[in-house]
C-alpha cells in the first residue's frame, strides 16, 4: 500500500473512532451518567472514557454490546449513526413469574413511604451492579457487593422491626 493510501486509511479510521466516541458521549449525556460512573460500570478509568469519547482510542466491541444491552442503546446507531439512539423495549413479566407481582405490590403498599424509598434505592443499586456484564470489562468489587448486602440486610431488619 502506498504511503498516501495508508495515510488516508488512518484518517478514515480516526474519523470513524471520533464519530463513535461522539455518539457514546451523546448517549451517556442523554442518560445523565457521568464519565466516572460509566468508567466504574465498565471497569476502566475515567480517562479511558474521555479518550473513547474524543476518538483517541478504540472502544472495545464487547463494551459497546454491554452498553447497548444495559441502557437500550441502539448498537447500530452507536456504530454508524443511523437510526434512533435508543431502542424501546417492552418489559413483559414472564407468565410463570406474574403471580408474584400482585403479592409484591400489596406488600410494598403496606410499607411506610420511607421504607418504600429505602427499598427502591436498594433495588436500583442492585440492578446497576448485577446487569449482564461482558467478561473482562466489568468486575463488580467485592466491597461494593458486601455493602449492597449490608444495605439489604438493614432494610430487611428495619422492616421486621416495623420502623
Amino acid at each position: 500500500m502506498s504511503k498516501k493510501k495508508a495515510t488516508e486509511v488512518k484518517e478514515i479510521e480516526k474519523l470513524r473512532k471520533e464519530r463513535v466516541g461522539e455518539r457514546l458521549k451523546k448517549a451517556r449525556e442523554s442518560l445523565n451518567i457521568s464519565q466516572i460512573r460509566l468508567a466504574e460500570q465498565v471497569g476502566v478509568s475515567q480517562g479511558t472514557i474521555s479518550k473513547w469519547e474524543r476518538g483517541l482510542c478504540e472502544i472495545p466491541y464487547s463494551v459497546m454490546e454491554y452498553l447497548a444491552k444495559a441502557y437500550n442503546i441502539n448498537l447500530h446507531w452507536l456504530l454508524t449513526g443511523e437510526g434512533e439512539m435508543f431502542i424501546k423495549r417492552e418489559h413483559k413479566i414472564p407468565t410463570e413469574k406474574a403471580s408474584i407481582v400482585p403479592e409484591l405490590a400489596n406488600f410494598l403498599a403496606l410499607l411506610p413511604e420511607e421504607q418504600q424509598k429505602q427499598l427502591a434505592s436498594v433495588f436500583k443499586e442492585f440492578l446497576k451492579t448485577s446487569s449482564a456484564m461482558p467478561s473482562g470489562h466489568i468486575s463488580p468489587h467485592s466491597e461494593e457487593k458486601r455493602a449492597e448486602s449490608d444495605r439489604i440486610g438493614e432494610v430487611k431488619q428495619s422492616m421486621e422491626r416495623g420502623e
